[in-house]
């Protein structure tokens, strides 16, 4: 069982970047968010 990755972008100036993490239980959302983290500290 592998992850879909589907990237969207939306521009506004007014609001910061933010990551949506979504799917069902037990799919490896947290290990992908630790990841993320690890990769763009904030």
């Amino acid at each position: 069982m592998g992850i879909d990755v589907s990237i969207s972008t939306v521009t506004s100036p007014s609001l910061p970047p933010a990551i949506a993490l979504i799917g069902p239980t037990a799919s490896g959302k947290t290990e992908l968010a630790l990841a993320i983290a690890a990769r763009f500290p904030v």
